[in-house]
């Protein structure tokens, strides 16, 4: 018995010192690891980053074009960019032939369903994805994020902000915990607060803030006293209006407009005005609206006997892609149509957008911001190219849309019709040419760009991280 059990001891030693053998060596390795981290960090945070900025956005690239416009101001300025987001689209061509342009894709998380617990599981993955991100970029002196989304673009740029040693700027485009109170259907939920409060704490971090509109900065100022530069989105220069022969060609060669083309011909007995909006497809866009008011405009003018009014056909062009848009596509097949519109739906190349929009007659948008802070792109586009818009009227958007003078505003389909009845019977009726007036009003304040915006109000601020 006293043999065995020394046997036995001799085994639970062995064991226990093998034990205590492999923790010490996991000890050494996970030491041996914080050093070369530390010295990683050390390195990353004392060495050159003179003249490089990151820009990041956690969604396409090639559909956020206010970033890539930030990124060619600052390429166009001799700084090397690191530009960081999802690469799903093409991005615009400007910027492609920059040499000093580093694209860092970052990898799409697996979303396997829509409950609250996979919010979680995705902003894990975006974490990671957005560290690895941060590793392989050149060391930056100045940071520029788009917000939202907030989570955990936010928090993760605040660390590396103490790691890199970079001036962080926060370009705000609307609230990011508006958004997830949309895509939750509800404000009364916690991850909406937490969010919220999320939100607010990594707001604290950034050395400067950008936002969209005067509404925002005076949100951003009293609720989180966050001080901010409005600095308002401008079209560039290739965004212009089309007339002659250079409207003529591009629509003959877009294959969608393809049967229809020859009636945006003025000669023409059947006479199409060409109407463009373009859309994410989104929950913050009613569609419905504009569905409803083109159905409404088609039976109106075909039972219209009114022969001293000439109403021309609607050719509607929405183009864009997003998650509801497969929705809509079906919603469309079942309208009830006759003669006088016709609705075509293409995903179109960056160089194309431009040219589409410079030959629209009038743009339509139904963006309506889940904060009431935010202004749309796609009207600053329009308006780039000199045409008249009719906008969904909510809290700031007078501060882009000026009533009768460079746009109209509408609320529901009904008010909608209205505008279009009135705008297609003035335009080729003419008597009180309304587009043709808004038009004139546009090309007066279209002078100021983006380049002049950006050289005003961000320039002095990035110059500052150098």
């Amino acid at each position: 018995m006293s043999l065995a059990f020394m046997k036995c001891y001799s085994c639970k030693r062995k064991i226990i010192f093998k034990a205590f053998k492999q923790i010490f060596q996991m000890v050494d390795f996970v030491s041996t690891l914080i050093i070369l981290l530390a010295l990683v960090v050390i390195y990353r945070r004392f060495s050159c980053g003179q003249r490089c900025a990151l820009v990041i956005v956690q969604g396409d690239l090639g559909r956020s074009p206010r970033m890539l416009y930030h990124t060619l101001s600052l390429l166009n300025r001799g700084y090397q960019v690191n530009l960081m987001g999802y690469v799903d689209s093409p991005l615009i061509p400007e910027i492609l032939h920059f040499k000093t342009l580093k694209v860092i894709g970052l990898t799409t998380p697996l979303s396997r369903s829509s409950s609250r617990l996979s919010y979680v599981y995705k902003a894990l993955q975006q974490m990671f994805y957005l560290a690895l991100g941060f590793l392989k970029c050149d060391k930056p002196s100045v940071v520029i994020l788009q917000n939202p989304p907030s989570i955990p673009t936010m928090a993760i740029c605040a660390i590396f902000r103490y790691i890199y040693g970079y001036v962080l700027i926060f370009d705000w485009h609307n609230y990011g915990y508006t958004l997830l109170g949309i895509a939750l259907g509800s404000t009364a939920n916690a991850l909406y607060e937490i969010s919220k409060k999320y939100e607010k704490f990594c707001a604290q971090f950034s050395d400067f803030n950008f936002c969209v509109s005067k509404a925002m900065q005076k949100d951003l100022h009293e609720n989180w006293d966050i001080r901010s530069t409005v600095l308002y989105d401008k079209a560039p220069q290739r965004f212009r209006e089309l007339k002659g022969s250079d409207r003529t060609d591009f629509l003959k060669s877009q294959p969608y407009l393809e049967d229809v083309v020859d009636d945006f011909d003025a000669g023409s007995s059947k006479r199409a005005m060409l109407v463009v909006s373009s859309t994410s497809w989104t929950e913050d866009e009613d569609f419905s609206i504009l569905l409803e008011a083109l159905v409404k405009y088609d039976k109106t003018v075909s039972t219209s006997s009114n022969s001293e009014k000439s109403y021309p056909k609607l050719v509607c062009v929405i183009t864009g892609k997003g998650p509801l848009k497969n929705f809509y596509l079906e919603k469309i097949k079942k309208l009830s149509l006759e003669n006088y519109v016709t609705i075509r739906t293409p995903w179109l190349e960056a160089e194309d957008y431009p040219k589409l929009i410079g030959c629209a007659d009038l743009g339509i948008c139904l963006h309506t911001s889940s904060s009431g802070l935010d202004l749309p792109m796609k009207v600053v586009d329009m308006y780039g190219c000199n045409l008249p818009v009719c906008a969904v009227k909510y809290n700031c958007i007078s501060e882009l849309v000026e009533h009768e003078q460079t746009g109209l505003l509408f609320q529901n389909a009904e008010q909608l019709l209205k505008h279009l009845m009135r705008i297609a019977v003035t335009e080729y009726g003419n008597t009180n040419n309304v587009l043709n007036r808004m038009r004139s009003n546009l090309r007066k304040i279209n002078d100021h760009r983006w380049d002049q915006e950006w050289d005003e109000k961000a320039w002095p601020i990035i110059k500052t991280a150098n």
